[in-house]
């Protein structure tokens, strides 16, 4: 099934480290890619030290065993995502190293790609957490010139809770099924409540729920 969210990307660059979020974004990429069809997954990862090593002789062999910890990690990504859907119909899944400022050297790559999306993770972090180390996925959406999809861990905070829906009332019903669906709310509802109910329908049978934020 092709992707009807995203515009069609032939090159997908997704930003890798060695860390879990950057595995998530990897299979974040994969499935768009297997989703769009004929479109390339290039895995960058970019290593800001390289800069301060003054011999070039260790820069090219930092580089070296920066290449195959990426290539492993990106095995072991699609290892897993071969025994859970198969292998990946894809052209090409293409492993690259940069060294210099994270989100600079991945705007660049892509432009240098004409990539269609670029995918990055992020830990979502605040205040004086992002001001001391910045926001590599804030950065690339900020300057990026196609598509940017962020990829960060699940952490819902509930800050209040959210009462359980309610069903509908008795004379709700009763306007509803007498009027045929063409009026929704008793006089009560309507007069005091203008959006006590919202009405939905589905193969079932009406489903009830209450507008968001309703209280």
């Amino acid at each position: 099934m092709a992707n009807k969210v995203l515009p069609p990307a032939r090159r997908i660059v997704v930003g890798i480290d060695y860390e879990q979020l950057g595995d998530d974004a990897l299979r974040a990429a994969l499935a768009l890619a297997v989703s769009a069809g004929g479109t390339e997954v290039h895995a960058l990862h970019v290593n800001p030290l390289l800069d301060v090593i003054p011999s070039s002789q260790r820069r090219v062999q930092r580089m070296d065993n920066d290449v195959e910890r990426v290539r492993a990690r990106v095995d072991g990504v699609l290892a897993q995502w071969r025994q859970q859907h198969g292998d990946p119909e894809i052209p090409a899944i293409s492993v690259h190293i940069s060294n210099g400022r994270p989100s600079t050297e991945i705007l660049r790559f892509a432009a240098a790609l004409s990539a269609g999306l670029i995918v990055v993770g992020t830990h979502g972090r605040r205040g004086l957490t992002r001001a001391l180390l910045g926001s590599v996925a804030g950065e690339v959406v900020e300057k990026a010139g196609c598509p940017v999809l962020v990829v960060r861990p699940i952490e819902h905070e509930q800050t209040e809770s959210v009462a359980d829906v309610e069903p509908v009332c008795d004379d709700c019903q009763a306007r509803r099924e007498a009027s045929n669906g063409q009026d929704l709310w008793c006089e009560r509802h309507a007069e005091r409540h203008p959006r006590a109910h919202v009405y939905g329908y589905s193969g079932g049978g009406p489903v009830f729920h209450r507008p968001w934020g309703f209280h």
